[in-house]
């Protein structure tokens, strides 16, 4: 075989080596239906792969066009130009690929413009009726692009590397015509030409996902034992047995006991939980139930330290959700229980102004003038101490506060009786409005006198702010959010359940909630809500709902009980649209 290839049909390129082997070039092949083979082959390929399939498609084709060209060119049948780049695109359509015209060659500078009205891919695209915004002949391109690429490896010319393959209109996207661009990377960029680039592998994507979590997960164990081992309270563990399996510094410092003692200790059946209770709550707590117990009496390992600690239980569950454990967060409260007591006792004699140190606390003496103006005063009305000590209160007032409150402190200094009043607002000049709960008290020398006032106030402006702040999440929450009663009957609902439902707020509230339930869910639903009203727990449910017109919504639902003293006396339903992750699905 020699250059004069081009123009030939190639038939004694294509020999049968035996029945059922057929030999194009020094590679065997095989006839495939296009649109029962090919298509369907290359579909599932690219739903498996995703994003990277056009990338490999292409380098297949690279590979399967080089497997047949090489042979000619290493054997001399070929030449490593322009010529054999012609016969490879024309063996390429003599076996069936499609009718390939080249319309411009510039081999030396690795340039080719390439049509074809029939190619393979494009052809099943357009025959299956399935039009693509992008181009389809990824296989095409790659083949095309090894003519050029080995032809150019072979010369040495120092340009295969640098060689790529584009495809500016395509059968497949509607086009008349697919027609092929192979140049030089950067010369195809600069005119346009998207290049399309390996992308990761779904499984180096995973891989990196799973590095990354785990790198973080590795963070946050290593941030989560530093914060334990430095916290000021005690934090151990218990096995679901009862016995402590870890222990923190500051729980040996308060057992008064090394590691290896602790360590091992079985706190359920240990003489001083079971002298003082506090066996029964360790008992619930495995069984998953969280508690909190305040100033509860405790000795020191050796018993040699009676203390009070204030304790809370937290249910430590595996994956699946079973009870494996209990971690326990311990205080050391003997102090803070004394000066508690200390402070109720001065409270109940004196009414003294250490009794609210965390609060406002403003004092007047007999002729209303500011004696104490404390921090939290400087900071709810935004007035320091140098301001308002020593001043009479009528300025504060003229500025400030009503004037009807001279009145009301005249009372209290004859009656010695003290007076309470919750969600005033006053506006201040510079903090604007603030709201606070205040209590005014006879203030008493040690004769039972009254020499003055004491003026106690508590800023709740941030918590008005912060129910304002919850309102609106729960009104503009993503999933949909309702609270019913028992029996299932609406009381609140925010807007994205609404819209779930295809129902208004005035619409639901006092409906039933199984009637929005398809009725093939209701039976599970129902015993859902079941077992929560008897305090157990329970996952996240997928159901389906139906909204105004009758339409079926696939949801997931978490229904958590609402407590009151211990008693279950409603159910909060978190609702998730799921329709997007079925589909997905």
């Amino acid at each position: 075989m020699n250059n004069s290839l081009l123009g030939e049909r190639l038939a004694h390129f294509v020999n049968l080596s035996q029945r059922g082997w057929i030999n194009v070039g020094k590679t065997r092949m095989a006839l495939i239906d296009i649109l029962q083979g090919f298509y369907k082959v290359s579909a599932l390929f690219r739903n498996e792969v995703g994003e990277n399939a056009p990338y490999v498609l292409y380098q297949i084709a690279k590979e399967a066009g080089t497997s047949f060209h090489e042979p000619l060119l290493v054997s001399g049948a070929l030449s490593a130009d322009a010529t054999g780049f012609k016969a490879g695109v024309h063996a390429y359509a003599e076996a069936g690929f499609g009718d390939f015209q080249i319309q411009d060659l510039r081999w030396k500078k690795g340039w080719a413009r390439i049509l074809c009205s029939d190619t393979f891919e494009g052809w099943a695209y357009l025959q299956k009726r399935n039009i693509q915004n992008y181009p389809v002949c990824d296989y095409t391109r790659g083949a095309l692009l090894s003519f050029m690429w080995n032809t150019h490896r072979f010369a040495q010319t120092g340009l295969s590397d640098h060689l790529d393959c584009v495809e500016i209109s395509c059968l497949g996207r509607g086009d008349k015509v697919c027609e092929f661009i192979i140049g030089e990377k950067g010369q195809l960029e600069q005119r346009g030409f998207g290049i399309i680039r390996e992308r990761k592998s779904l499984q180096e994507e995973l891989r990196e996902l799973i590095d990354r979590q785990t790198t973080e997960i590795d963070k946050v164990n290593r941030l989560r034992k530093k914060i334990i081992e430095n916290a000021p309270v005690a934090i151990f563990t218990l096995d679901k047995e009862g016995q402590i399996t870890s222990s923190n510094p500051a729980h040996l410092k308060l057992a008064d006991a090394p590691l290896d003692k602790v360590i091992g200790l079985n706190w359920i059946r240990a003489p001083m939980s079971l002298q003082t209770g506090l066996s029964d709550y360790l008992k619930r707590g495995l069984r998953g139930e969280e508690f909190e117990l305040i100033n509860f009496p405790y000795c020191s390992y050796n018993g040699d330290r009676q203390l009070l600690m204030t304790m809370k239980g937290i249910p430590l569950k595996d994956p699946a959700g079973e009870i494996e454990g209990l971690i326990c967060i311990v205080e050391d409260t003997t102090e803070k229980a004394r000066i508690a007591k200390r402070i109720e006792s001065l409270k109940e004699f004196n009414e003294n102004i250490i009794q609210s140190m965390s609060n406002g606390i403003m004092v007047l003496d007999r002729d209303f003038r500011v004696q104490t103006w404390n921090r939290a005063m400087e900071q709810m009305f935004g007035l320091r101490s140098e301001e308002m000590v020593g001043k009479p209160f009528q300025a504060l007032v003229k500025n400030l506060l009503p004037r009807e409150w001279l009145g009301r402190f005249r009372r209290i200094m004859e009656t010695g009786q003290s007076f309470t009043e919750k969600g005033f607002k006053i506006r201040t000049a510079r903090k604007g409005i603030v709201t606070f709960n205040y209590q005014i008290l006879p203030f008493f020398d040690d004769k039972r006198e009254i020499i003055g006032l004491i003026l106690l106030h508590e800023d709740i402006s941030a918590q008005e702010k912060t129910e304002l702040k919850y309102r609106n999440l729960f009104e503009k929450a993503e999933d949909g959010i309702f609270v019913t009663d028992l029996e299932g009957k609406f009381i609140s609902i925010n807007e994205k359940a609404q819209k779930i439902f295809g129902q208004c707020k005035g619409d639901l509230v006092g409906k039933d909630l199984c009637g929005l339930i398809h009725q093939d869910f209701r039976m599970a639903v129902k015993k859902r809500v079941k077992a929560i009203r008897k305090g157990e727990e329970a996952g996240p449910l997928e159901i389906e709902v139906e909204n105004r017109e009758g339409n079926r919504i696939p949801v997931e639902v978490t229904v958590t009980g609402i407590k009151e003293e211990g008693k279950t006396v409603g159910l909060q339903v978190i609702m998730r649209d799921i329709r997007e992750r079925k589909r997905m699905q």
